[in-house]
């Protein structure tokens, strides 16, 4: 390595060591101030103590604020997933100009300030004649994550092999069942990772919040600004402590779950294909060879499906283990026996 490589991993090293200061150290000082048992914001605190953390339980408006807060950005999550798979799916596999366009329309709003998505919502709602608070504020933050679902979903969907659905379609499963068996193990991590950020979004959201709340429906950020405004103390340390452990923990949750999905979509039928020349060699679930038109066939002899179906999906019943080719046709995606 020469001289000028060592001093650019240097620079670079330096470089990531001052990121990660600088983006951690408010954190780091959050949380030691709400151990503080000053009622100011002292660091270092004068004794460490539990105090702040108990007054939230009898902090006024904290916890219906923060159950409201559950409740949209789950629901809101929720509705972005479905919706935002929807819209991944149509601009991956539809083609129809403008579809470019329309990716860029949907993640929008992570390009412009909240402010200016609050007001034009605002209005919006105003002129279509919208006027229930909680409804509103439902809609806005379906709009302010549908870009992180849409975002992360394409970029899976661009690594996802779509003729395993029709390899489940030739193994006997409806186009349904083959998208639920298959295709939806398949995106559980994007699924996992996007919902994750939507939802931690979601929660921390104030600039749209406020257009969209009312003296009976305050979300967690909006009670917040409201406590420090009547109530400077470490309270709201203590409150933006418990935010920095929700998203550390949705993090290794997801973590988890992408590393479970990810094995349980793990291709794990085997399969022989048979044709007028002969045996084919083992093809993996989902790689269908067809070397001529409507000669592939499905058997099972001389091979024990069973022990290669432990985290598949598909039902082995359809391979029907010990017949001969001939015995063995399956139905294939347009509904004909292959001869």
């Amino acid at each position: 390595m020469t001289p000028i490589e060592h001093a650019a991993r240097a620079v670079m090293w330096v470089a990531a060591v001052f990121t990660v200061v600088f983006l951690m150290t408010p954190l780091l000082v959050t949380v030691a101030v709400s151990f503080g048992s000053s009622s100011v914001f002292t660091l270092p605190p004068p004794d460490w103590s539990f105090r702040w953390y108990e007054r939230l339980g009898v902090t006024r408006g904290l916890w219906p604020a923060l159950l409201t807060s559950i409740q949209v950005a789950a629901v809101s999550t929720a509705i972005a997933l479905v919706l935002g798979t929807l819209c991944a799916i149509a601009i991956v596999r539809g083609h129809f100009p403008g579809r470019e366009a329309i990716a860029t329309f949907l993640v929008s709003p992570l390009m412009l300030p909240g402010l200016v998505i609050g007001i034009a919502m605002l209005q919006g709602f105003k002129a279509a004649g919208l006027r229930e608070t909680y409804t509103s504020l439902l809609i806005a933050h379906v709009i302010i994550t549908l870009p992180y679902i849409v975002r992360t979903v394409l970029g899976a969907l661009s690594l996802f092999d779509f003729s395993l659905i029709d390899a489940a379609r030739t193994l006997g499963c409806s186009y349904p069942a083959a998208l639920m068996r298959v295709m939806v193990p398949a995106l559980g991590p994007a699924f996992l990772t996007s919902g994750m950020f939507a939802f931690l979004a979601s929660m921390d959201n104030y600039p749209i919040s406020i257009f969209f709340t009312d003296a009976w429906t305050k979300t967690l950020p909006i009670q917040m600004l409201q406590y420090v405004e009547e109530n400077p103390d470490p309270t709201i340390a203590a409150i933006s402590a418990g935010l920095v452990l929700l998203a550390l923990l949705c993090g290794w949750g997801s973590s988890q779950g992408r590393a479970e999905a990810a094995q349980k979509a793990r291709p794990n039928i085997v399969f022989i294909l048979v044709d007028d020349l002969g045996w084919a060699d083992l093809e993996p679930y989902g790689s269908l060879y067809h070397r001529t038109p409507n000669l592939a066939r499905l058997a099972g002899r001389s091979v024990r499906l069973t022990q290669y179906h432990a985290a598949s999906p598909l039902s082995t019943a359809q391979m029907m283990p010990g017949r001969s080719p001939k015995k063995n046709a399956v139905r294939t995606t347009a509904g004909k026996k292959v001869k």
